[in-house]
This record gives C-alpha cells, sequence and structure tokens, in this order.
C-alpha cells in the first residue's frame, strides 16, 4: 500500500510541475520554421532562442511550417498540416502566430476576401481549446525580394491593415514586427527569411513583450582585459614579451620552460577570470600569484600538473583585488624545454565572459590558407555562437546561431583575395558576451607561420590527408634547409605513441604514411620538430 501511495504522489508531483510550466506555441511558415523540417528542431530558429531566454519555468515549442498559408483555401494552407493538430494537443498557455506572408502570393491573395474570416476562426479556434491560451498576433516582416511570389508590397498596404482589424475586433495583444525590421534588410538573407543574427532579433522582440515584469533585460557585455598593453616583465627571456599583452592573437612570444611572468595592472583592480591563449598543442603546467605589493604573493591558482592545455587554459576563480599578476609555467613534455603564448588576458570580473578565439594555420597555397578555427567558452553551461563574413558592406551575415556547447571548431579557407572577419559571442543568465572581431587575412597567417620573423620558416608541416582517416593517413612536410629532424605521434593525453622520423634530413619535401590500424578512434597529433622550431597539426581517426 505504501508503495502505491509513493508513485501516486510521484504522478501528482510531476503533473504539478508539468503544469507550473508556461507552455508557448509559435504557428507560423518558414520564418518560424526555419531550416529544419517540421517537426524537427532548429538551434537557429527564433522560437528555440525565444526558448533559451525565457529560461526555467517555460517550454517553447517551434510548430512553424515551411510555405503555409492562413488561408484555408490557400495553396498550402496551415490548417490543413500535422503542426495545426499539434499546435491543438500542446495544451498552450501562449500561441504567437505569424502568417500571411506565403498568403500575399497572387494564387493566394485572390481570394483576399477569406483572409479576416479565416484569421478570426484560427483565433476561434485557438481560444476554444481547453487551456484556454493567450492569443498574440505578429505582423508579419516586410518582404523586400519578390522571390517565390511573395509580394511585400501586398502585406504592407492591404495585408497588415486587414490584421490590425482582426486585432482591435478579436481584442489581442499584438507584436509589430514589420515596423521593427523596416530598413533592417540586412537581416534577412533572402529579403524574405532572416540571417542567424535576424533570428536573434525575432527572439529579443518576443522576449521584451513576453518577459515577466521584473525579468530582467538582455544585457550586452564587452570583456575588458585589465593586462592589454600594461607593462610586463620575465624572470628570462624579455624578448618580444609585449606580444602576450598586444591584444592581438596573432603575435605570439616562446618563454623557456620555467619562466615567470609578471604584468603590472597599474592599480588595484578586481579580477575573476585569466586566460592563456596560444596556438599549437602544448602541455605545461601553471601557477598564477597575486601580489598588491609586488613582494607578497598569494597563490589563486595551482594548475602546476596540467596536461589539458590544448588552446587555452583558462582559469576562473571568485573575484579578488590585485595589481600584479605573475604566471609560472613548466613545459610538461619532455620533449619540448619552452611554452608558445599568443596571449594573456586578466579580466576585469563581470557577469558573464566571452568566448575565446584562437587558431592553427594548415596548408598554404598560392591563393588559399587553410583556418582552422577553435571557439572556447570561457564559462559552462550557456550557450555560444559565432559570426563570421567577409566583412561586406559592414555587416557579418553567416555563422551558427546559439547553441548549448562548450567549444566550436571549424576548418575554414582564407582566400589571398578577401579577409575574413570573426567574432564570437556567449550567452548566459540574460548577459550577452561578446569577442573582439579577429581580421583572419592571407598575409597575416601566411607570415604567423614564420612567427614574424622571430624565427626563421626553415620547416612546414602540411595538414594529414586525409583527415578525418581511416586507419591510414598521409602526413607530409617540408624542409627549406637541411637539419635533424623529429616527426612525433601523440594521443590526446600528449602520450607519445610513436616516432616514425628522427634524423637528419637534406631540404626537399617528404611524406610518411601513418598506419593506425591497431589505435582506437579519437584525436591524435603530429608534432615536426627541426631547426629549433615546432609544429603541430590535429589528426582525426574515426573507426
Amino acid at each position: 500500500m505504501k508503495k502505491w501511495s509513493m508513485i501516486v504522489l510521484l504522478f501528482c508531483f510531476v503533473i504539478t510541475a508539468w503544469a507550473d510550466e508556461i507552455r508557448i506555441s509559435c504557428v507560423g511558415n518558414s520564418i518560424t520554421q526555419y531550416k529544419v523540417a517540421y517537426p524537427g528542431l532548429d538551434p537557429n530558429a527564433y522560437p528555440t532562442q525565444l526558448g533559451m531566454l525565457m529560461g526555467e519555468g517555460y517550454v517553447v515549442q517551434n510548430f512553424g511550417v515551411s510555405g503555409t498559408t492562413l488561408l484555408k483555401n490557400g495553396d498550402l494552407s496551415y490548417w490543413d498540416q500535422q503542426a495545426f493538430t499539434d499546435v491543438l494537443n500542446s495544451e498552450p498557455d501562449i500561441v504567437t502566430i505569424m502568417l500571411g506572408t506565403n498568403d500575399s502570393k497572387p494564387q493566394n491573395w485572390i481570394i483576399k476576401d477569406e483572409f479576416k474570416s479565416d484569421y478570426i476562426a484560427l483565433i476561434d479556434t485557438f481560444r476554444s481549446l481547453p487551456s484556454n491560451p493567450e492569443i498574440i498576433i505578429c505582423l508579419p516582416p516586410p518582404a523586400t525580394s519578390s522571390k517565390y511570389a511573395i509580394s511585400g508590397d501586398t502585406i504592407a498596404n492591404e495585408m497588415i491593415p486587414i490584421i490590425q482589424e482582426v486585432i482591435q475586433e478579436k481584442n489581442t495583444r499584438m507584436i509589430d514586427f514589420h515596423t521593427f525590421f523596416t530598413g533592417k534588410e540586412h537581416l534577412f538573407y533572402d529579403g524574405i527569411h532572416p540571417t542567424v543574427e535576424g533570428c536573434w532579433q525575432f527572439a529579443l522582440l518576443l522576449y521584451s513583450n513576453l518577459k515577466e515584469e521584473d525579468a530582467p533585460d538582455v544585457q550586452t557585455l564587452k570583456d575588458i582585459n585589465l593586462a592589454l598593453n600594461k607593462p610586463v616583465s620575465s624572470t628570462q627571456s624579455a624578448e618580444n614579451l609585449n606580444n602576450i599583452v598586444d591584444g592581438d592573437i596573432h603575435t605570439v612570444w616562446y618563454g623557456e620552460s620555467g619562466e615567470s611572468v609578471t604584468i603590472d595592472l597599474g592599480a588595484a583592480e578586481s579580477v575573476d577570470m585569466f586566460q592563456l591563449i596560444y596556438r599549437a598543442l602544448v602541455h605545461f603546467g601553471y601557477t598564477i600569484e597575486t601580489s598588491d605589493d609586488n613582494t607578497s604573493w598569494n597563490t589563486v591558482v595551482d594548475a602546476s600538473d596540467n596536461p589539458e592545455t590544448e588552446h587555452a587554459a583558462i582559469e576562473s576563480i571568485e573575484p579578488i583585488e590585485t595589481r600584479y599578476v605573475r604566471i609560472n609555467m613548466t613545459s610538461l613534455d619532455p620533449d619540448i624545454d619552452f611554452i608558445k603564448l599568443a596571449e594573456i588576458k586578466v579580466l576585469q570580473t563581470a557577469p558573464a565572459h566571452a568566448p575565446i578565439l584562437t587558431y592553427e594555420s594548415g596548408q598554404v597555397t598560392s591563393r588559399l590558407v587553410r583556418l582552422n578555427l577553435y571557439i572556447i567558452s570561457s564559462l559552462k553551461g550557456g550557450y555560444i555562437r559565432y559570426n563570421y563574413d567577409t566583412l561586406i558592406d559592414g555587416i557579418f551575415e553567416n555563422g551558427i546561431g546559439y547553441r548549448l556547447m562548450d567549444d566550436y571548431e571549424s576548418s575554414q579557407a582564407v582566400r589571398s583575395d578577401a579577409d575574413k572577419f570573426i567574432f564570437a559571442k556567449y550567452y548566459k543568465d540574460h548577459f550577452e558576451a561578446v569577442s573582439d572581431t579577429i581580421r583572419f587575412s592571407y598575409s597575416v597567417i601566411t607570415d604567423v607561420e614564420t612567427e614574424a620573423g622571430l624565427i626563421p620558416e626553415r620547416s612546414i608541416l602540411h595538414q594529414n590527408y586525409p583527415n578525418p582517416f581511416n586507419p591510414s593517413t598521409q602526413i607530409c612536410f617540408e624542409l627549406r634547409v637541411p637539419g635533424n629532424v623529429k616527426l612525433t605521434i601523440y594521443n590526446c593525453l600528449g602520450e607519445k605513441i610513436k616516432t616514425p622520423v628522427n634524423q637528419y634530413l637534406d631540404a626537399g619535401d617528404y611524406a610518411y604514411q601513418f598506419q593506425a590500424g591497431d589505435l582506437p578512434s579519437g584525436t591524435y597529433y603530429c608534432t615536426l620538430e627541426s631547426n629549433g622550431r615546432q609544429i603541430h597539426r590535429r589528426m582525426l581517426l574515426i573507426k
């Protein structure tokens, strides 16, 4: 008897918790559905973004269907779709309706006299549901293209006045996307459908209308790097030391294993995060100390045995006040006696921090260079996105939307005649942290491969091909000058797997076929050492 009582109690608890959630059903066409066919979930669609913004206590569902009309007798009526049945069964507390764009097509608008009565019928159908939902009418955005035979003039001059009559007669709330997006053509990639940033703007406007009175607005933050261009000193090598505080990840500094770097922030500042950014496979340990007087030091981070430092080391701490920061670094790889850093950031205390952007460059041709881009979340548990473009007319139009992830990796080509600009954002708890925009150009990246003259370019390690691979891949490298060469394969833990080359070689081109038939799937690294320089490439084995 006691067992059944517990089951009934648990069932009641689940039902109560479910009932406490506010369910929002978004009805619409392809602008709502976006690029993943119903009933799939598109992380870039505005209902997905809205659900992220509304947070706990809300369930937002996407019932958009591409090409549909509000008209019952339209060429693809929403009334006839499975999504319409699913909305009726979703027990919504709120229904948002954004239909009409496809109704403006000539073959549909010819029966425009039915549009008002069909709209009223749709509202009445939703209002008759047992959940008694609130109905919110969304005026469709402007259409600046005649693509798909959609008429922007019909939407603006004929359809919207009819919808406004319906809103007044049925006493419904309205969200005016048409006025909001007028003059913002850059947020629609084809004049009809929103870009990723356009979807985000849809979600923001919906959120501002739907959020509770005490819910916060979305705030955009920019990280303040307290170490930027501040005095920096080292216990050993001072050459090019300013490269780690110049705000430019294209410039690098080679430090010796066991070296300490001290940064003077100029005044006592509140700090809650340290970032060490680099562009190569590096396994090193470090400690971070703080001081008010550059004499008495307090250890705030001890990662002296930290092999998981692949592209960046990120240390989040409770906020502290400090003027001086000292970082002590030691290589954990017995074959590597130096540390290669692109930037050290000491971040001012803030509710959220932007993602880190770093990279490796791959094979260079006369017109293309391969950019292996890594975007690493500074904080866990939020959403991350990035945008990239060649900055045509100053507008970023490509990239991924917000999605739940810690890191993002992509491989792209940078052309010799077009620079690429990339920035990333991180969202959590109604804060949007935006990174700096980084310029990637063919000349900059190829110059960086020679470390801007720091170490002469005497060798080139190309990206293995194919990659991913199974079970073998070819590793090619070039020697510009003769010398002792060591080619080593490591696993993701930094453990040495094989050293296929360890000898003196003449200048020239070389190729090695790596066989991995006896190795498990995973990430591996190839390191080429020659003439005092190390180059690393990431390899992915998938079986």
